[in-house]
């Protein structure tokens, strides 16, 4: 009996007897296959209590009364299992998992997971596209992921001269546009109203340089610094956030040519700037730095002295400036020499009297007394300090050299520097 080329529908041969049992054979074929929806497409063996009608998708390696039939449609009729071989084109539901299929004639297909589109003119999601707009999204997000790696999105265009942006809209007006528009470099420009645009930033697409807007950047926005910091760099590369040493390193310090800045003093309160650009002790030495701190005792009328130890502590010192306006020298037992090209005057005895005497840098000292033109004394000095005399007064030690040296010292009182006596002690010379 032959059947329909596609459905495999029965036919009614002519004269055939029983016409009904091939009609009623070709209506359940066609209640079976039309309209098609499985209960299930993932059971391999009948289930336990079936009903006429039931139909289900074979999975694979069946077993059973299903035996043999993968991918093959079964259905239930009077109690039996039939079956449908698929053809190219069919389109099944399964309900279950409220999925749509189709056969490609070798498996099916499900339609949610087709994952290739190609060459289609227009796609309109939520929206309609048109020949302008080829992809039309409506939507409240879109999402771009990653397949396992990066993502990118690529805008291309035909040339140089033509756009690759981005363009946003508010009320289909644009506000905003960034990517390549009419040459090569990258571009940002904002509008007010959709037809008079600012280029905000401008990036040079073969050197990088970035160009802004005039006086579009503001102090605020410029750069997030530290307190007590200037930028600038100590040395080649980026920009730095200097403290006041790095910055102060940076200038020049003034001379008597340059402006600049004030070099460090080193210390020590007396010292001046001088207009050279350097520091000097004033004359006499310099001074202490910081607090000034008195000693913890005072001497009336001392005159007060820095502490060269500490720099900054008055001491008392030997010497006394009375209410008089009389100066007070203590004995100096053992004065030491003055620097270069100064001199010391101290009190010192001779002969067991006090006297003012004077040291040069040598180490060198004598006594003013024989200077002044009353109360004056003659005094024999040993050579180089030292406390041996190898002669007195002018002249070797003879009879007539003694006679002058001693007529030198008429009526005048005599010793020696080394605190030897001529004849007796604290003794006068006669003539």
């Amino acid at each position: 009996m032959p059947d329909t080329p596609n459905l495999a529908l029965p036919l009614i041969e002519a004269a055939q007897a029983q016409k009904h049992v091939t009609h009623n054979e070709a209506l359940l074929r066609l209640d079976a296959q039309v309209q098609l929806a499985v209960i299930d497409r993932t059971l391999a063996s009948p289930p336990a209590t079936p009903a006429d009608g039931d139909r289900y998708l074979v999975a694979a390696a069946p077993a059973g009364a299903w035996s043999g039939h993968a991918g093959e449609i079964a259905y239930r009729e009077a109690s039996v299992w039939r079956f449908a071989t698929p053809q190219a084109g069919w389109r099944l539901w399964v309900e279950a998992e409220a999925a749509f299929l189709v056969f490609d004639g070798a498996q099916w297909i499900d339609l949610q997971a087709i994952d290739e589109l190609q060459n289609m003119e227009m796609l309109g999601i939520n929206t309609t596209a048109d020949t302008t707009n080829r992809l039309a999204v409506s939507s409240a997000a879109a999402l771009f992921t990653h397949a396992g790696a990066g993502a990118q999105i690529k805008i291309n265009k035909n040339a140089a001269a033509d756009t690759a942006s981005l363009l946003f809209q508010n009320g289909f007006s644009g506000r905003a546009e960034m990517g390549l528009a009419g040459d090569d470099d990258f571009r940002v420009k904002v509008s007010p109203n959709g037809s008079t645009w600012t280029n905000a930033m401008t990036v040079n697409g073969a050197s990088g340089i970035v160009t802004l807007t005039p006086n579009s950047i503001t102090n605020a926005a410029l750069a997030d610094m530290a307190a007590a910091t200037i930028k600038g760099a100590v040395s080649a590369g980026d920009p730095q956030d200097l403290t006041a040493t790095q910055a102060t390193a940076l200038f020049n310090t003034f001379t008597s040519t340059l402006k600049g800045l004030a070099p460090s003093s080193g210390g020590g309160t007396a010292n001046f700037l001088r207009a050279d650009g350097t520091w000097a002790a004033p004359a006499g030495g310099g001074g202490g730095s910081g607090d000034v701190v008195g000693p913890a005792s005072a001497t009336d009328n001392a005159i007060p002295r820095f502490d060269t130890a500490t720099g900054k502590l008055i001491q008392n010192s030997g010497v006394i400036l009375s209410d008089g306006n009389e100066i007070d020298l203590p004995l100096q037992s053992s004065p030491t020499a003055p620097s270069s090209d100064r001199l010391k005057l101290f009190a010192g005895k001779r002969g067991g009297r006090l006297l003012q005497r004077i040291m040069g840098p040598s180490g060198l000292d004598t006594f003013l007394q024989p200077h002044f033109g009353f109360n004056a004394i003659a005094a024999w000095q040993p050579a180089g300090n030292s406390a041996t005399i190898t002669a007195i007064g002018a002249g070797a030690l003879t009879a007539t050299g003694t006679a002058t040296a001693r007529e030198r010292g008429r009526h005048q009182p005599v010793h020696d520097d080394a605190e030897a006596r001529l004849s007796g002690d604290h003794a006068a010379a006669s003539r």
